[in-house]
């Protein structure tokens, strides 16, 4: 009788086990996806472009996904402590990574770090912030033409602000520095604020400046925009001509990207899964008027468009860190 009760009870607990791992199996597969919360890293403070972009995603996501979609800030070391948690988090589509430029640009400044189009998968590129040139509004020059022309007559003597070690800003200028032939100075800052800041006072005569606020500065006379870096004339700035007007092609591929990325290994089920969501959520118009209320422009897209435009953006951003000999801080 005992023995009877105890195959008895071990049958149950077979029964039980079996029942158990295949419903945890069944809630894992990438078919089911999602089944439980998913986290957004970003490297950034919250506040900031990257970060409101992916809250307003989020929201909508949260929708579109029918499970909750939690941004997480993880800022620090230009975005790299945020890289490596998304880097060695589980490739199950519930850790993802809100990346910007620092995501192409460090692995090209720094030594044995990830490989951004090997360890990550890229899900799909959400907006580009344009740059723009900017003065102070008490500063002698009104054109591009005016800086370029300052700088050759005297070189060396004109100055811009960055924002920091390979910024936006920073690689944008050396850009410019490179096609035109100038020299110039580049006096570093701790954050965008402060640079901007003293290129408004006219302690530095020039910086480039992704989009964001500028319209409302420029506005109330507190700046003056010399130049968009954009394919067409910025709809804030009707009167004001882009780079290419001004004779500088191929400026509007400096623009800050945002963008979504996995680990790698993620199955590929889970991330068409996520780059519907996301493309869903892009359709949305009020997530579309957030993200042009911050002078944004939304991309979407697929993962291989996505790729191919990272790959395009490493090879751009390696020549113009190479010609301008700027190494890691």
């Amino acid at each position: 009788m005992n023995i009877k009760k105890n195959l008895l009870k071990l049958l149950i607990g077979i029964v039980a086990l079996v029942y158990s791992f295949t419903t945890y199996a069944q809630s894992n597969s990438p078919a089911n996806y999602p089944t439980r919360p998913i986290r957004v890293i970003i490297g950034f403070s919250a506040g900031g472009p990257t970060d409101i972009i992916a809250r307003v995603l989020a929201k909508e996501m949260t929708i579109n996904l029918a499970q909750a979609v939690i941004v997480e800030n993880i800022a620090g070391a230009n975005s790299m402590i945020a890289t490596n948690t998304a880097l060695n988090a589980a490739p199950d589509g519930y850790t993802l990574f809100c990346a910007s430029l620092h995501f192409n640009v460090n692995p090209i400044l720094k030594k044995n770090v990830y490989k951004p189009l090997q360890d990550f998968v890229a899900i799909e590129q959400v907006a580009n912030l344009p740059m723009v040139m900017v003065t102070s509004p008490e500063s002698p020059y009104k054109t591009v033409n005016d800086v370029v022309q300052a700088a050759k007559a005297k070189p060396g003597a004109i100055n811009y602000a960055i924002s920091g070690n390979g910024s936006s800003g920073h690689l944008t200028a050396e850009m410019f520095a490179e096609e035109a032939h100038l020299q110039m100075i580049g006096i570093p800052y701790k954050g965008n604020g402060p640079a901007l800041m003293d290129v408004m006072a006219g302690r530095v005569d020039f910086m480039f400046y992704p989009i964001v606020g500028v319209p409302e500065m420029a506005k109330t006379n507190r700046i003056r925009v010399l130049a968009t870096a954009t394919k067409n004339r910025s709809p804030d700035f009707p009167d004001v001509p882009t780079m290419n007007e001004s004779g500088f092609k191929g400026f509007e591929e400096t623009a800050p990207w945002v963008g979504y990325f996995a680990p790698k290994n993620t199955p590929e089920l889970i991330v068409k899964r996520l780059n519907a969501a996301i493309t869903k959520s892009l359709t949305n118009p009020e997530v579309i008027a957030s993200i042009k209320n911050l002078g944004a422009e939304p991309v979407g897209g697929t993962p291989a468009e996505f790729q191919a435009f990272l790959k395009s953006d490493v090879t751009r951003w390696s020549k113009i860190i190479k010609a301008a000999n700027i190494k890691d801080e």
